[in-house]
């Protein structure tokens, strides 16, 4: 490699690093922000508001999905991209929002059937124009990702979030009902499209020029996120036809507490990397070392973290939620490992656009859901909740081995890349649950002493067993050479400034 070359992937290197450190940072901040948000307004609200809320989020997440059409990922992969490309894109997202409006506003009334509540349609309603609001946010944000301003992108969200944040609280406390919580979605949406003028000086018209070029690539991608609604969803909705509140309650907050951890490091990390990915996506060479370096991060997280939670949910549970929610562990259990399982699919979108495989992407998706969706009506229909959350996790693993098949016959990445990448932390993850589940003390009259326990004891196990791997594998490079080297380096820096 030249001077030249090492300088240039120095700089790539640096780039996605600080890149993934602030979007990690922006998802964090975004996630704790709301989570107060949640704790106070769940103070103020009674479980019935928040029971009709539940139903109605499967419906906002369809509406999320559909809304977004990709097209910031095609102005970002564009590097010669005109103004026209801006404007058509910008349309297709006002067009796309008001449709998706249009037709929830029809669907409303058949949902409240299928719940069985009538206060089902006003709310779904409501919620439906958040996407034709939001479909006019500014499309010049998208440059704060494209020219790497990561900073800007932090702030944007931010700053947006905690606007969200205080309207949603002042409509709590003046309603005192589930509409505040409907209303403040479009509201948001209205603020959010405000805010993206405000810091973007770009001004978007209305232009149908490369309408069809777009709409080419965003199609499929629009596919693939169906298919990911699909996948997230399809069990809860499934849950709420055939059991009643508690147990949709049960399990809706169970699954988003067990993914909380892996989605909200992976998927900021995945954002961050679609603009370095697409920088270096004509350097196959390259490519495949920027994504087995990355993987190999991802495969310490999910493994560490989706075991770990496993063993010590039912502490984890009742510490966090309280005793009431103790019917929510069995299904926190097994949707702990599927987030695991699930940050590896996550990390392969970005790898899977670069290189122009959209449609594969899309009909990888295709296949899961054809798999997933009976699956889970039957296990629905003839046993329990707790059997579809093993079936939705037994049909990710499926999906993880498909789709990395794919990946080694479009790319350089080989088997080999992810086998030497997950086989340390993941033994590392099963010793560290044996040696909790050895030591742990039943006669804990408190859960949150347990708990500290647990955590304390893979805190030490884990770390320790993985570099001890490590130096059995003969230290190769990956995360733990890299993470070594660098708290080496800022060790020895400090030490010099003394």
């Amino acid at each position: 490699m030249t001077d030249e070359e090492q300088h240039n992937y120095k700089s790539i290197s640096t780039h996605m690093a600080k890149g993934a450190i602030w979007m990690v940072a922006m998802r964090w901040c975004l996630k704790a922000i709301g989570l107060v948000q949640t704790i106070i307004i769940a103070r103020l609200l009674t479980p019935d508001d928040f029971g009709i809320v539940a139903m109605a989020l499967i419906i906002f997440a369809f509406l999320e999905i559909m809304s977004n059409v990709n097209v910031d990922m095609i102005l970002i992969r564009n590097k010669n991209a005109a103004k026209e490309d801006y404007d058509s894109a910008w349309t297709i997202k006002v067009l796309t929002g008001l449709g998706v409006t249009v037709m929830l506003m029809i669907l409303a009334p058949f949902l409240s059937t299928y719940f069985n509540d009538d206060r089902v349609v006003a709310v779904v309603q409501i919620v439906s124009l958040r996407a034709g609001i939001l479909g006019f946010e500014n499309i010049g944000v998208v440059d704060f990702r494209k020219n790497l301003d990561f900073s800007r992108e932090f702030r944007y969200w931010v700053f947006r979030r905690i606007t969200l944040f205080v309207f949603s609280l002042s409509l709590v406390f003046i309603l005192r009902n589930y509409y505040a919580i409907a209303i403040s979605l479009p509201v948001s949406a209205a603020i959010t499209v405000g805010i993206s003028f405000v810091m973007s000086p770009y001004r978007p018209t209305f232009c149908f020029t490369k309408i069809k070029e777009i709409g080419a690539f965003s199609a499929w991608l629009l596919c693939f996120n169906f298919t990911q609604f699909l996948s997230n969803r399809a069990d809860e909705f499934i849950i709420g036809g055939v059991s009643n509140a508690t147990t949709m309650g049960s399990y809706h907050v169970a699954s988003d507490l067990a993914m909380l951890p892996t989605r909200e490091v992976v998927l900021p990390m995945v954002r961050a990397l679609d603009p370095t990915f697409s920088k270096i996506a004509h350097d196959g060479a390259e490519l495949r070392k920027a994504f087995c370096g990355v993987f190999n991060y991802i495969a310490i997280l999910c493994a560490s973290v989706s075991i770990g939670m496993f063993v010590v949910a039912e502490d984890l549970v009742i510490t966090l939620l309280g005793d009431q929610w103790y019917s929510a562990i069995p299904f926190f259990k097994w949707l702990a490992l599927y987030g695991g399982l699930e940050g590896f699919v996550l990390t392969t979108a970005s790898f899977f656009v670069v290189l122009h495989r959209q449609k594969l992407m899309a009909f990888l998706g295709l296949v899961r859901i054809s798999v997933l969706i009976p699956v889970l009506i039957a296990v629905g229909h003839w046993f329990d909740v707790e059997t579809i959350a093993m079936a939705r996790t037994s049909v990710m693993a499926f999906h993880v081995v498909l789709i990395y098949v794919f990946i080694f016959r479009i790319s350089s990445v080989v088997l080999g890349d992810v086998l030497s990448a997950i086989w340390r932390p993941l033994i590392a993850a099963l010793i560290m649950a044996w040696t909790i589940s050895q030591l742990h003390n039943p006669d804990y009259e408190s859960h949150y002493a347990s708990l500290a326990q647990d955590v304390s004891i893979g805190l030490v196990v884990f770390p320790a067993v993985l570099l001890a791997l490590w130096f059995i594998a003969g230290r190769p490079d990956g995360a733990e050479k890299t993470t070594l080297k660098v708290g080496w380096e800022q060790a020895s820096r400090r030490l010099l400034k003394r």
